[in-house]
């Protein structure tokens, strides 16, 4: 598995397609410097699947951890 490069807080994913969503949530412990911690970020497209905290998802590009789920 690749390594995680950023870990997603208060997350929610949205559906984009019927095999696609993206994830919304606070960016935290990004590896490669592109965005502040807590800044809000989406995903590209990740497949549609159940989510949970603790999940890894990986998209084109970066691999996330998500920590909690947005309530």
């Amino acid at each position: 598995m690749s390594a995680i490069t950023a870990t997603l807080e208060n997350w929610y994913p949205v559906q984009c397609t019927s095999k696609e969503m993206v994830i919304y949530g606070a960016c935290y412990g990004d590896v490669h410097g592109r965005f502040p911690d807590g800044e809000l970020i989406h995903t590209s497209g990740v497949k549609n699947r159940p989510l949970n905290d603790g999940d890894v998802v990986k998209t084109r590009n970066s691999t996330y951890k998500l920590g909690e789920k947005a309530k």
